[in-house]
């Protein structure tokens, strides 16, 4: 077979300013599809003991171990490597069979070939960034950096457990596929003083994911060239969603229920009625609704069950009570703070009405609201835009606003401890939840449902209440509503060991509740059947079937008897 011929070395040509010659890296012309070699400087015949003759023709693959036209046409894309401005690390070899550790950076020049420029670099240095690469990919923690333009230029495998993006899709994006853009300045302008050295504290917020959005503490750094110049921004991220889900399981034992306001079955009409509304109001996921009605009856589960029937249900659902608040720390709570924005503000602190964005934000007790905050309250209202505490930045937030109170807000409005134009533009849709005294008839189903929840949170056994108990239930007045009522069944359980809670297990003032009032001769008759029908639910323990068959009638002339 005929030898391949050698070809002649191609003299780069050369300017006036600057000889391709002398350039002391190895500078080769290579052919883009078979990666053959076409021409080199004399830097090729010195620097790793080639001829520069004989490297003309041959293989760049033959002396750089993993050479492949991929790997090359990666290098020009910048996807070899999760700082596209990083060079190929590889090795070339020598005559002698040493590999020199070396960085190649590549280029399309001008006829289509590949112009590679091959840099020789020590050891230590390389086994000093590879040691550090190693610490990154192995630290629990994810890292992220970006340009000052906002693309993202690293991303660790931590990193993609967090976020759910692989390097290769997060790398090259804007930053804002993680940090909404409503932080994003808050960000940029953490590092504005050029000489600064020392990073903003960490902070605890939510960050976008590839399936939603994840609670993180989020520790921001900067990095700087030899002359101090900021060149990329970073952040640390630790996961806090087992500090969140730890959160909630404090709340469910400290009393926070996750019983719907349905949970009793059948509803009264008031309560039906409320219902209604609510399903209807949330499907405007704009409108702003404010929740009505006395103290325990169940409020804030109605503003829960808006936003899981609204187009929002994916986002966040928050809820702060406003009561015994004082004017700094509502505003704080609410629009957030900057660090230094006053005494003990030792960090940024991102308010709930940022946190809820895109959800939907539970103010209960509105009435207690400081009036300065009020009209803060109003223009976020009116303009969806809100100013931390001690900022300069208005920012945008999309959040539904419900509101709740067991106040007269016409009365607070009149004594000027609520601002009449807020009434106004909380009052959009106002809905009134009736007291539990009114849903008698749907009681002993809630009391069922609210004693399975307290028995399945306390590792119990199911238990029962006896028909004696339920009927006391059902003649007590509530004053204190849902809530009273879950503390009523709390300390049953308590005091019962069986598996059956008697009447004698209920609070003295519960089962010495006075006998539901007997209709006198005076009373009209629909009045005196309707009563009739609502002794026989208490027996039956709300089963309107089973009541229905016990009168002698169908269930749509049982409800018809009731006012349904």
């Amino acid at each position: 077979m005929a030898s391949t011929p050698e070809l002649p070395v191609r003299r780069v040509a050369e300017r006036p300013s600057l000889r391709v010659s002398d350039v002391p890296d190895v500078v080769v012309l290579v052919d883009a599809t078979s990666l053959r070699i076409l021409e080199t400087n004399r830097a090729g015949g010195e620097v790793f003991g080639h001829r520069a003759e004989a490297l003309v023709g041959r293989s760049l693959a033959e002396l750089v171990p993993g050479a492949s036209v991929e790997l090359f046409d990666r290098a020009l894309r910048g996807r070899h490597d999760p700082h596209a401005d990083t060079p190929l690390r590889v090795s070339f070899l020598a005559p002698s069979g040493y590999a020199y550790p070396v960085d190649i950076r590549v280029a399309r020049g001008a006829d289509g070939g590949l112009v590679c420029a091959l840099h020789a670099i020590s050891e230590s240095a390389r086994a000093a960034e590879r040691e550090i690469v190693s610490i990154i990919g192995a630290v629990p923690a994810a890292i992220v950096t970006w340009s000052l333009e906002g693309i993202i230029t690293s991303w660790n495998s931590a990193a993609e457990r967090l976020f759910g993006f692989s390097g290769d899709e997060a790398t090259g994006q804007a930053v804002d596929l993680i940090i909404p853009a409503v932080d994003l300045e808050a960000v940029r302008g953490s590092f504005v003083p050029v000489g600064a050295d020392a990073s903003p504290p960490p902070r605890e917020g939510l960050r976008r994911a590839k399936d939603g959005e994840v609670l993180v503490e989020e520790t921001l750094f900067s990095v700087r060239d030899v002359a101090g110049r900021l060149v990329r921004l970073g952040a640390f991220y630790r996961d806090l969603s087992d500090v969140a889900r730890l959160r909630r399981a404090a709340e469910a034992m400290a009393g926070k229920s996750r019983l719907g306001p349905t949970a009793g079955g059948a509803l009264s009409p008031g309560m039906a009625s409320a219902i209604e509304a609510a399903r209807t109001a949330a499907s405007e996921d704009k409108a702003i609704i404010l929740l009505l009605g006395e103290t325990g009856v169940g409020k804030s589960h109605l503003g829960r069950f808006i936003h899981e029937h609204s187009p929002r249900k994916a986002a966040p659902f928050l809820e702060v009570s406003c009561a015994g608040l004082d004017a700094l720390t509502a505003e704080s709570e609410l629009f957030g703070h900057e660090r230094g924005a006053f005494v003990g503000a030792v960090s940024q602190k991102r308010g709930l009405i940022e946190a809820a964005e895109g959800g939907t934000l539970l103010l209960d007790e509105v009435a207690e609201l400081p009036l300065v905050v009020q009209g803060k309250l109003l223009a976020f209202l009116d303009t969806g835009e809100i100013r931390r505490v001690g900022g300069v930045k208005r920012l945008v937030a999309d959040v539904r606003i419900v509101a709740a109170t067991h106040s007269d807000l016409d009365r607070a409005v009149a004594e000027g401890r609520f601002r009449k134009d807020l009434y106004f533009r909380l009052r959009v849709v106002p809905l009134t939840l009736p007291p539990l005294r009114a849903r008698r008839d749907e009681l002993p189903a809630l009391a069922d449902a609210m004693l399975l929840e307290l028995c399945q949170r306390r590792g119990m056994a199911k238990k029962e209440l006896a028909p004696s108990a339920r009927a006391a239930l059902v003649r007590y007045e509530w004053p204190g509503n849902l809530r009273q009522l879950k503390n009523v069944l709390e300390h049953a359980l308590i005091v019962g060991k069986g598996d059956t809670i008697a009447v004698d297990h209920l609070p003295l003032e519960v089962r010495g509740a006075a006998p539901a009032e007997l209709p006198g001769p005076s009373s009209k008759l629909d009045d005196v059947i309707r009563r009739h029908i609502e002794a026989v639910l208490v027996e039956v323990g709300g089963n309107r079937t089973r009541a229905a068959q016990m009168l002698g009638i169908d269930r749509a002339t049982l409800r018809r008897r009731l006012g349904e």
